[in-house]
């Protein structure tokens, strides 16, 4: 009998029928032991008598011998994880556990999932993770990650001396410095709960103190154990884990709409609405908003409201009374147009801007919009209008709805906004032309002279005016903490944040996608062997590439005859091993004892179970044995279950 193929076997049976490939079998799999059992001559084989055997014996004694070795490995394995059991009884007395401890516990395997060998085997898979970037988006690792951390944090010391970073983090909730997210009051289910609350062993997801309508967290390992957050919207966050979680789109909507009420009700902040009739409600909200214009102060807005206006102006009020934010709004195409202060400078701004989107506003602009037509007293073709932001194109526009002409609408004459009228809506002195002023300077992007008051320096020492502020320069990130207004041909825009070109973007998580050759944050890319690219250019693959990485480029992805994926460089090679497993599946060579190929036998005798013997068989004969070994094997696996 061939002892290797025999090992190889039964290998494979007690992993597979006896179900013992669980965390203690390593312990319990002595292949040597039962392979000695073989070679001793007290087996089946030794004491027949093979120089008489029939055909049907030869067959008989092949069944016999297979039942022979699997009651002896049945037993041998019984007995093993009887005395395995015994063995963790006496180390669990040891540590101070009782009987009852132990089957409260639910036995041996409870007590070692929590305390001994997989606690182990975790860590030496999670400790040492391969290349945390690339893995950040793959949830098996994000899984096995909290794993880990959920298995260390039973044991204080162990987590203390493998993660100290943690017991900093706990700090912070338990001053009082960090805040959890309350899941249960935005809706979030027990089910839904629990699975954020696994998440947590790893994320720590808490509100953010640079912007309270955001959470902050650590996606990966690395950033946990650097102390490197990450700041991104609630929204965000649920729909990147939202299978895991059990939660739908409309679910997430109204968790982000229920979290951002709770907040405005922390602050004390209300949402309020000017009317388009409310002329000195305009000029009111302009003079006492905190948020620094062009138009602070200035009847000029006035003209927004008419009977025929669309435009509404919204603002954020605090308890105080305090105007903390506005942001024009027009009801038709239910729009807004620009937050002030800037949304991505400042929580307030950010709020109310987070606000109109979740009451089904979006950006646009006032092209087609109408405002009051007055006259300048001394000036002819020259009348009151205040600064147009451009917005954002669409509603028709090919470009910045900021010029304006007259039009005559029942009797009246308006100024329509769009893009192409003869008047100007870019003024900042509340006119459609210039209107000198004493106190002016020289813009040093344009050139024109605009009074100082509208004049802002840039973080680089330009002194532009307010125009120019408005629609040539960007309020970015010029480093790890700061933010200025930037000229536009030096901004580099990744999702819908801005940043300097020598900022450190890496410090926030941004890199260079190098498929698009656009940047993104790294929550939107994953790591290939073409480098970093947007996921909307990769697919999962089901054969890591030579670097360790589970995504391809599309264009890289080949699908072996098993169904499964790689990347098409390794494609020749998992071929060609899938080829040679299917093989050797396929034909399996029965080794006979050295005392049956010596017994001569008639050419293809056949049994009476319908086995064939002879010493020149055909391979058609030689694959009905097979097969009529393979359907006895079943039999015997049946009547065992019954």
């Amino acid at each position: 009998m061939n002892l290797e193929q025999t090992k190889t076997d039964f290998k494979r049976i007690i992993e597979t029928r006896h179900n013992l490939n669980q965390p203690h079998a390593p312990s319990l799999l002595k292949y040597n032991e039962i392979a000695k059992g073989f070679q001793t001559g007290d087996t089946f084989w030794a004491r027949v008598p093979l120089f008489n055997a029939t055909a049907n014996d030869h067959a008989l004694m092949h069944h016999q011998q297979s039942e022979h070795h699997r009651a002896n490995v049945r037993l041998f394995f019984m007995q093993q994880l009887e005395k395995d059991d015994q063995a963790k009884r006496q180390r669990l007395r040891k540590n101070g556990y009782t009987r009852s401890d132990y089957y409260r516990l639910g036995g041996t395997d409870a007590y070692y999932k929590i305390n001994g060998a997989t606690l182990a085997k975790t860590i030496s898979d999670v400790r040492n993770p391969p290349d945390v970037e690339q893995e950040r988006k793959n949830l098996d690792y994000t899984l096995r990650a909290c794993e880990y951390l959920k298995r260390i944090e039973q044991l204080n010391e162990v987590r203390n001396k493998l993660e100290p970073r943690i017991k900093q983090i706990d700090q912070e909730f338990h001053t009082g410095e960090w805040a959890y997210m309350a899941w249960n009051s935005i809706g979030i289910t027990n089910e839904q709960g629990a699975n954020l609350s696994y998440l947590f062993f790893l994320h720590r997801v808490h509100v953010s103190l640079m912007n309270p309508l955001q959470i902050a967290h650590y996606p990966t390992l690395k950033h946990l154990r650097d102390g490197r957050e990450v700041v991104t919207k609630l929204g965000k966050y649920l729909t990147s884990f939202k299978d895991f979680i059990g939660i739908t789109e409309t679910e997430i909507k109204d968790a982000v709409e229920k979290y951002n009420a709770i907040v405005a009700s922390r602050t004390g902040w209300e949402v309020k609405y000017i009317e388009s009739t409310d002329a000195d409600g305009f000029v009111r909200i302009y003079s006492n908003c905190l948020a620094g214009s062009c138009m602070k102060g200035m009847d000029a807005v006035r003209v927004y409201a008419h009977d025929k206006s669309v435009i509404r102006l919204a603002y954020i009020q605090s308890l105080a009374g305090e105007i903390l934010a506005r942001c024009i709004v027009r009801e038709d195409f239910k729009q807004y147009v620009r937050v002030y202060p800037d949304a991505n400078g400042s929580t307030e701004g950010k709020y109310l801007q987070q606000y109109l989107k979740a009451n089904g506003y979006t950006h646009g602009n006032l092209d087609g919009c109408l405002l009051q037509m007055i006259e300048h007293d001394d000036e002819d073709d020259i009348f009151v209008a205040p600064y147009i932001d451009a917005g954002l194109d669409g509603n028709g526009s090919e470009g910045s709805a900021q010029s304006g002409e007259l039009v005559d609408i029942d009797n009246r004459t308006y100024i329509e906004i769009n893009t192409h009228g003869e008047l100007s809506l870019t003024m900042t002195n509340g006119w459609t032309d210039d209107v000198r002023d004493e106190d002016e300077s020289e813009c040093d992007d344009c050139g024109d002279m605009e009074n100082n008051d509208d004049m802002s320096y840039t973080t680089h020492g330009d002194y532009v005016c307010r125009h120019c502020c408005e629609n040539n320069y960007t309020y970015a990130w010029i480093n790890n903490d700061t933010q200025d207004y930037v000229h536009n041909d030096h901004v580099i825009w990744a999702n819908d944040d801005a940043y300097h070109e020598d900022c450190d973007l890496s410090a926030h998580d941004i890199y260079y996608c190098e498929e698009s050759s656009e940047y993104y944050h790294i929550d939107d890319l994953v790591m290939t062997l073409r480098g970093f690219i947007n996921h909307d250019f990769a697919t999962s693959i089901d054969h890591a590439d030579t670097d360790g990485n589970e995504y391809a480029h599309t264009d890289d992805v080949h699908e072996l005859s098993d169904g499964t994926t790689c990347h098409t460089d390794d494609a020749k090679d998992l071929q060609a091993e899938i080829d040679r497993e299917k093989s050797e599946d396929e034909i399996e060579i029965i080794e006979y004892p050295d005392a049956l190929k010596e017994t001569p036998s008639r050419p293809n005798d056949t049994s009476g179970d319908g086995y064939i013997f002879g010493d020149d068989l055909t391979p058609e004969q030689k694959q009905h044995n097979h097969n009529l070994l393979d359907q006895t094997e079943k039999d015997e696996l049946q009547n065992e279950n019954n």
